[in-house]
């Protein structure tokens, strides 16, 4: 009789004598040695186990009490060690009738255990985090408090940082510098994101300072989005393997020999009570608005499971069961009741194997007890399957802003619970702030002093928000504007490098401009706009070292403050002015007319307008004027240059015969008209 049985669906089997195992290692180079340092069992010690085991990317909670244990032992633990716990039923139940026997005390006890069912029996791979000692009711007592080694390894922080890498050569990297196994799914042949298009949203990398941990969670909601595959986490921890992406639900596993289904759960394999727990929405962003049918909503029971030890059983497994008829399935029959004391609660009533409503259950938390007095028990935790064939939930589009669920995973583990509790308490306070945002600006408010019927001058309204995150690079300037429910702001101000009163820098902001917003303490109502950003692919092409000032010069005079509600803006192409000063210090302005007025007598009081030349001939042309006694040098579109002036003076002041003042008119004529004409020369004059 095999100590550990083989995981097949219909021949999984309990028994009443638990059988454990810890195996020490050492790591040298990040790889752990293949000879254990120490290997202490049931066998030898009395020990009280507590084991939760990770559903996603986190430790996990293990607690091993050891009562007893010598001296030369406990001099060899140290948290530098890694521990894998081995779980198993030393006695083995092949019938209903064994089961029952077994539960009054008759067993076939063995630790024999050869390496194919040392494998089955593994539960984790963990990392030790303390060690400690203290005098016990009768003897001493070892207690050793561990974690998932892969977390352990992946909460360093990253010390060089990493740019530029595909999302593979990303988990390679991390692989290499942590001393991890990681095992990735879903990703292209080039290492890249399903549907990756472009260069810049393919790139990732490693920040200085961030945790593995981190790095790891924002790739694995780059992949939900990328893939659309919601609700069982991109990430799993099982027998000391990351696994990351899309995995097989349930997760294959090699030592099974049964096919790759789910397990079926029921009295004589070890399954006493099931608990419904409650309901959460599978698409948490359903539009009940967009249905005929809001009763069509998904959503998935939770369910807590009791079960004899059933060291199998591990997150990303899926399990079927007879669902209660009520909340918690009622306990029928003396005989069982009776028998099960030490676990309580109630027993399922379903003897055989046959489950006339199944239920699919994924599995999200696992906690082991194992003791010398309250017996080998597994608590399940998890979510419903709706479709075994679809294990995985689709997702509405969320928007840009990111949002903190609330509906934590079931956890078999009450301590767990109350962390997401907390962590719930917190995420929703950060719910409400408002972080850094992409807009689009809808209508620009030039003037007014702002009233319940009139926006203050100098703001904008705008469209906050764009479509829904792929989790990818480079979001702000790539995705498009939400426009299908776009949340619109009004009075929005914008920041300019000069603003005092009525003075200070106007900043161009036409309909269609996307811009960058902030908000005030976090708060939804008080954003501001910093600036604006060129839609990817959409700006100019410039040179290194450019200081370029480009602004449209033909767009209608409607279209300047406002766009048609439903109206999608187009990129301009029209006719610009230009202000260009490149790195070799040239300056090239290009403008439709330029004028330049010069005297302080003449200023204008702040906030007012200066107007254009009022001469239908002098518009379109450079005029340079100086205000206090009227000269004025005007440059016309015909050619003409107008100097008009109290007194004009050409002066060189050349010492050499060869130069001086040249007045050549061409083939035309030069015109003077004076009342006097006086002419000095000093040498000659010659006229031809």
């Amino acid at each position: 009789m095999s100590p550990v049985p083989s995981p097949a669906l219909e021949n999984v089997i309990v028994g009443n004598d638990a059988g454990w195992i810890l195996a020490f290692y050492r790591e040298k180079n990040r790889a752990i040695e293949k000879k254990p340092v120490l290997v202490i069992n049931s066998a030898q010690y009395h020990a009280e186990i507590q084991a939760t085991l990770p559903g996603g990317l986190e430790g996990g909670t293990y607690s091993f009490v050891v009562e007893g244990l010598i001296d030369e032992h406990y001099g060899q633990l140290t948290p530098k060690l890694i521990v894998r716990l081995y779980l198993y039923w030393r006695d083995t139940n092949r019938s209903v009738t064994g089961y029952l026997a077994n539960l009054v005390g008759i067993t076939g006890l063995t630790d024999s255990l050869n390496k194919d069912e040392l494998k089955q029996a593994l539960v984790a791979e963990l990392a030790i985090v303390s060690v400690s000692r203290k005098l016990g009711a009768k003897r001493y007592e070892t207690t050793i408090q561990a974690q998932e080694r892969i977390f352990k390894a992946l909460s360093k922080r990253v010390i060089k940082p990493l740019s530029k890498v595909t999302p593979l050569q990303l988990l390679q990297k991390i692989q290499k510098l942590t001393g991890t196994e990681i095992k990735p799914y879903g990703l292209t042949k080039k290492g890249l994101m399903p549907g990756t298009k472009d260069l810049s949203s393919a790139a990732t990398g490693l920040e200085k300072g961030n945790t593995y941990v981190k790095e790891i969670a924002d790739l694995a909601a780059a992949m939900e989005a990328a893939t659309g595959k919601y609700g069982r986490g991109m990430v799993l921890i099982r027998n000391g393997v990351l696994h990351f992406g899309p995995r097989p639900i349930p997760l294959k596993d090699k030592t099974a020999k049964a096919a790759n289904q789910p397990k079926r759960l029921t009295l004589r394999t070890g399954l006493i009570e099931a608990k419904v727990e409650g309901l959460t929405d599978s698409d948490p962003f359903f539009d009940d608005s967009k249905s005929a049918n809001p009763s069509t909503k998904a959503q998935q029971r939770q369910f807590t499971l009791t079960l004899k030890g059933r060291p199998d059983l591990k997150p990303g497994d899926l399990v079927q069961f007879e669902p209660p008829k009520e909340d918690v399935i009622q306990a029928t029959g003396s005989l069982l009741g009776s028998l099960v004391g030490a676990f309580g609660g109630s027993v399922v009533t379903s003897l055989g194997d046959e489950l006339k409503h199944p239920v699919t259950l994924y599995i999200t938390s696992v906690k082991h007890s194992l003791g010398k007095t309250s017996g080998f028990s597994t608590v399940v935790s998890g979510e419903e399957i709706l479709d075994p064939k679809q294990p995985w939930d689709p997702r509405s589009p969320e928007g840009s802003q990111p949002v903190a669920m609330d509906s934590a995973k079931p956890t078999a583990d009450t301590a767990v619970r109350a962390a997401q509790a907390v962590k719930q308490i917190a995420n929703s306070g950060t719910a409400s702030k408002r972080f850094s945002e992409v807009g689009e600006v809808r209508q620009v408010t030039t003037k007014g002093k702002g009233s319940e019927t009139e926006l203050p001058g100098q703001t904008l309204t705008v469209w906050r928000g764009l479509k829904a995150s792929d989790r990818r690079s480079n979001q702000a300037n790539r995705l498009a504007i939400e426009r299908d429910a776009p949340l619109e702001l009004a009075g929005v101000a914008y920041a300019t490098p000069f603003a005092w009163g009525k003075c200070g820098l106007v900043l161009p902001r036409y309909p269609g401009t996307r811009v960058a917003l902030i908000h005030r303490n976090g708060q939804a109502q008080d954003p501001l706009e910093v600036g604006a950003l060129w839609e990817m692919g959409k700006g100019p092409d410039s040179q290194p070292g450019d200081w370029w000032l480009i602004l449209p010069a033909e767009v209608p005079s409607e279209a300047r403050g406002a766009i048609d509600e439903d109206a999608k803006p187009k990129p301009y192409e029209g006719k610009v002015t230009q202000d260009l000063i490149d790195a070799e210090g040239n300056r090239i302005i290009e403008v439709g007319e330029l004028t330049i007025r010069v005297g302080k007598d003449n200023l204008q009081k702040a906030g007012e307008r200066p107007k254009r030349p009022e001469k239908n001939e002098e518009k379109n042309s450079v005029t340079i004027e100086h205000t206090k006694e009227g000269s004025k040098i005007v440059m016309n579109p015909d050619g003409s240059v107008e100097i008009t002036a109290k007194t004009i003076k050409l002066k060189s002041k050349s010492k050499k015969k060869e130069e001086g003042i040249e007045l050549d008119a061409g083939q035309g004529t030069i015109t003077m008209i004076a009342h006097k004409v006086d002419v000095q020369v000093s040498d000659s004059m010659n006229v031809h």
